[in-house]
């Protein structure tokens, strides 16, 4: 299938990360019919797609004539089968269970036609465990967005052993299409490319938290304001050929040795999920979480975000 003969996009899942997947499609264009079998969650994805439009739109991102034309595009559904059926591509954002995401996958090719494009947005699972039993596991790839995916440029593009090359390059294409920056993950492995980037961070936070070396607020700080401020602008391996690949050699032998390298989630994450500190959802974890405090940190966060996508596109172009 080509890119262009792309006309309408399933969802399966409305929740965290399937309601912004819509609104992505549906800004650029797309019809898109999205399924939840929680209906509650599905008759309220409207409201939250239309509350993102509207930060776009105090942002100056669009204009206000925009919001209505993107969600008459979009269309909850509360059966597979019928709306499905129309669609090119389809892409799960169920929870993170493998099961699960097999028996979606069953139904999705009993449904759909042979040609659909079926994505999952796992953010963990290897897409090969997940297509393994399927009759067209050749058309199945993982297109993982990053949280929250109607903001975050980046989406992982994962091909199994099974994807079809022309399936793989028509869904780097679609998500080039729609504003996304699509990065090629060409071994299916747990994790992908980001995930795994990201928990070796976390590993090593939790590490340092657990050793009394530093306090969580004080760590964090150290990411967002130091080196975690040249990250948008160079990635880890560049910042190495910028600083002399002799030099990361010397640090490293003697860094190294010294790095957490636990194989599980260490006992500081346990004992918090013992005594019922989840994080935001129960008002405490490494921080305390007062009502409404979440709801304001994750608008700052994602204010930030745009602001920051604006800026880098701005010096990519005065770079041009």
């Amino acid at each position: 299938m080509k890119v262009e003969e792309i006309k309408n996009v399933g969802i399966v899942g409305a929740g965290l990360m399937g309601h912004g997947i819509a609104q992505v499609f549906a800004v650029s264009g797309y019809d898109v019919h999205m399924y939840d079998k929680n209906k509650e969650i599905l008759s309220g994805s409207l409201g939250r797609i239309e509350n993102n439009l509207k930060d776009l739109l105090n942002l100056e991102m669009i204009e206000e004539k925009d919001i209505p034309v993107c969600l008459s595009r979009i269309y909850p559904e509360e059966d597979l089968e019928p709306c499905f059926k129309s669609c090119q591509v389809v892409i799960e954002a169920v929870d993170e269970d493998l099961e699960l995401k097999r028996v979606v996958f069953s139904l999705l090719e009993n449904v759909c036609s042979p040609e659909t494009i079926l994505c999952s947005n796992t953010s963990s699972i290897p897409i090969g465990n997940i297509s393994r039993e399927l009759r067209h596991k050749n058309r199945v790839l993982g297109t993982h967005f990053w949280n929250p995916s109607n903001v975050m440029p980046c989406v992982e593009v994962i091909k199994s052993q099974y994807t079809d090359d022309q399936v793989f390059e028509t869904a780097v294409s679609l998500l080039g299409k729609v504003g996304k920056k699509p990065v090629k993950v060409l071994r299916d492995v747990p994790g992908s490319l980001g995930n795994r980037l990201q928990l070796a961070l976390q590993r090593e936070a939790l590490f340092m938290v657990e050793e009394g070396i530093a306090a969580p607020e004080d760590i964090d700080a150290v990411v967002r304001n130091g080196f975690g401020m040249r990250l948008p602008f160079a990635g880890p391996l560049e910042l190495m050929d910028l600083a002399s690949i002799d030099l990361g050699i010397r640090v490293q032998n003697i860094l190294f040795p010294d790095l957490s390298c636990g194989k599980s989630a260490p006992d500081i994450m346990k004992k918090m999920v013992e005594r019922g500190h989840l994080g935001a959802k129960t008002g405490k974890g490494f921080y305390d979480w007062p009502s409404g405090k979440a709801t304001q940190r994750t608008r700052f966060r994602d204010a930030g975000l745009y602001a920051l996508i604006r800026l880098v596109k701005d010096l990519e172009k005065r770079q041009t």
